[in-house]
């Protein structure tokens, strides 16, 4: 899998608004990797505004995927 490349220099600005989507809607978690004797570790955010996806993507690099979505979901 590769990774996206973030676009830049990052704001400090961008920080801050990282550590408060963090803060509210992300966790950190280190797992044992599954092709090596190493580990991982993970930022993982949850988060129904695909639109903020897209930028922490575009803003710090990463991966991202869509799991369990549903239309209508929680509103």
């Amino acid at each position: 899998m590769k990774y996206g490349q973030h676009t830049g220099t990052i704001k400090e600005t961008d920080w801050a608004y990282l550590a408060g989507i963090l803060d509210g809607d992300g966790c950190f978690y280190i797992r044992k990797a599954s092709n090596s004797s190493g580990y991982d570790f993970l930022i993982q955010v949850v988060q129904r505004d695909i639109a903020i996806i897209h930028y922490l993507k575009k803003t710090f690099g990463g991966a991202t995927s869509l799991i369990g979505y549903r239309i209508g979901y929680g509103k």
